[in-house]
C-alpha cells in the first residue's frame, strides 16, 4: 500500500503528464463517453461542458454509436475514454463517429496496435495518456480541458486549477477526518460508495482501486450498506434529506463534501479517493 507521501509523489507526475497534453477541439455538441473503468475523466469533462453553457451528453460507446448520432443531424464532437487496448465498443462508436461526419477523440493509455492502425485510418486523434498512473492523469488532463466559464466563474475555476501542485497537501489537511473514517469503513470491507453528480468521479475512481459498488446517494437509506459518500457543498441542499434519512435508519456514512466549484470538486474527490485507498490508479 502506498504511504501518502507516494500518492504525492505519483500525483504530480499525473499532473504534469496532463498538463502537456493537447486538449480535444470541442465543436458544436459535445458527446462524452466512458467505458467500464474511465468513468471520472469522462465525468469531469461533462460536467465541465454543461457548466461552461455549451450542450453535452454522456453515454456509453454503445448507446453513441447506435442509438444517438444515427439518429441526429448536428455537428457534434465525440471524445470518448477507454482503459480496454482492445475495447470493441469503443472502436465501433468511432467507426460510426466517422460514417456520420463526427470528428472523434480517444483518450487511452494505448490500444492494441491493430486497433491503433484503424483508428488512424479513420481519422480519429488519439489523445494517449501513459505513466505510472493513467486514469489519474486523465482526469486531471480532463480538468484542463473544461471550456471557459461564462461571468466571474472562468477567473475563479483557472485560479484553483493552476493551484493543483499543492492539492494532495490540501485534501490531506481539509478532509483529514472524513478520509481516516473512510479508509476505517473500506479497511472493514463490504461497503458501498455513494454519489452525486459532482461526486461521481471520485466515487468511479475509488471504486476503480477498491473494486466496490458505487450506487447513487438516493439509495444509501434504502440499502442500509456502510460506505463512503462523495458530493459538492452547492448538493447539499438537494441531497439533505437522504442524509437525514440514512443518519436516522442507522446507515454509517463517510461523507466527503467537497465546497469549491462543482466542476473542480470531482478532482478533489478523486485526490480523496486515493488517499482513502492509499494508491493510484
Amino acid at each position: 500500500m502506498q504511504s501518502s507521501s507516494l500518492v504525492r509523489e505519483a500525483f504530480r507526475e499525473a499532473l504534469a503528464r496532463a498538463r502537456r497534453l493537447e486538449a480535444p477541439r470541442i465543436e458544436g455538441e459535445a458527446i462524452i463517453a466512458a467505458s467500464p473503468g474511465a468513468e471520472p475523466p469522462a465525468r469531469i469533462l461533462y460536467l465541465g461542458v454543461l457548466h461552461s453553457g455549451s450542450r453535452a451528453v454522456y453515454t456509453p460507446p454503445a448507446e453513441a454509436a447506435l442509438h444517438f448520432m444515427p439518429y441526429r443531424d448536428f455537428r457534434a464532437t465525440l471524445v470518448l475514454y477507454t482503459i480496454d487496448p482492445k475495447d470493441t465498443r469503443a472502436l465501433h462508436a468511432l467507426e460510426a463517429a466517422s460514417k456520420l461526419g463526427v470528428r472523434g477523440y480517444i483518450v487511452t493509455p494505448g490500444m492494441h496496435p491493430a486497433y491503433e492502425q484503424r483508428l488512424e485510418e479513420l481519422g480519429v486523434e488519439i489523445v494517449r495518456v501513459t505513466g505510472e498512473a493513467p486514469l489519474l492523469a486523465m482526469t486531471l488532463a480532463s480538468l484542463h480541458w473544461v471550456p471557459r466559464m461564462m461571468g466571474f466563474r472562468e477567473e475563479r475555476l483557472r485560479a484553483e486549477i493552476e493551484a493543483l501542485d499543492d492539492a494532495v497537501e490540501w485534501v490531506e489537511e481539509r478532509f483529514s477526518r472524513e478520509i481516516g473514517e473512510a479508509s476505517q469503513i473500506v479497511g472493514a470491507g463490504n461497503f458501498t460508495l455513494y454519489y452525486t453528480p459532482a461526486g461521481m468521479p471520485a466515487a468511479s475512481y475509488l471504486s476503480a482501486l477498491t473494486g466496490a459498488p458505487i450506487k447513487p446517494l438516493e439509495e444509501a437509506p434504502k440499502l442500509g450498506s456502510p460506505g463512503v459518500a462523495f458530493m459538492a457543498s452547492v448538493e447539499e441542499a438537494s441531497y439533505r434529506d437522504v442524509l437525514v434519512s440514512a443518519r436516522v435508519r442507522g446507515v454509517r456514512l463517510a461523507v466527503l463534501e467537497v465546497n469549491t466549484d462543482p466542476v473542480t470538486a470531482g478532482v478533489y474527490g478523486v485526490i480523496a479517493a486515493a488517499l482513502i485507498a492509499g494508491r493510484v490508479v
